[in-house]
């Protein structure tokens, strides 16, 4: 093994060793968890947005979880590498299993997706994301890898995208 792949192997261990770490300190909350939770989450932001001055942002992040959703059932435009997802991707998608809960740069978007627009309708918004998340509840086809998680049961693909609402939802301040 070389000398770089060897740091780069080690410095990606560490840091999932301590995700891992943190993880496991917090308390997972399984009722937040469930489709059921993130419906109900959703409509709470969906009503609360409408009357604040947060609805295009709130929108933005409805758009954005909706194509993440939706990614999952048609397969993502852009992947890390290979070498990624079986080290930090996997890792990172463990982590947040222990915990329950997800940290990311949420105004990161997808990689190889479509910008969300400044400003999207917020009604078209969280009807797409509400149908996105319950087509994905029926999908009867294994989900395609995550572009960075990898290969996910579909179980796992419905926590990784009930997490990944719940974060944006969490940083929009509407839950």
């Amino acid at each position: 093994m070389n000398k770089r792949l060897f740091l780069k192997t080690a410095l990606v261990s560490v840091t999932g060793l301590a995700a891992v770490s943190v993880a496991t300190r917090a308390t997972r909350d399984n009722s937040v968890l469930s489709l059921d939770a993130a419906n109900q989450r959703i409509d709470k932001a969906y009503q609360l947005a409408k009357d604040s001055r947060i609805s295009a942002r709130c929108a933005r992040d409805f758009v954005h979880c909706a194509q993440s959703i939706e990614y999952a059932m048609t397969g993502y435009p852009e992947h890390k590498s290979p070498w990624f997802k079986a080290t930090a991707g996997s890792l990172a998608f463990h982590a947040f299993s222990l915990a329950g809960r997800m940290h990311h740069d949420v105004y990161a978007p997808i990689p190889g997706a479509p910008e969300v627009l400044p400003a999207p309708d917020l009604d078209l918004a969280y009807q797409r994301l509400v149908s996105a998340l319950h087509s994905l509840a029926i999908y009867p086809e294994p989900p395609h890898p995550h572009f960075a998680y990898g290969e996910l049961t579909h179980q796992q693909t419905l926590l990784a995208q009930i997490m990944h609402i719940n974060n944006h939802l969490e940083e929009t301040g509407l839950i």
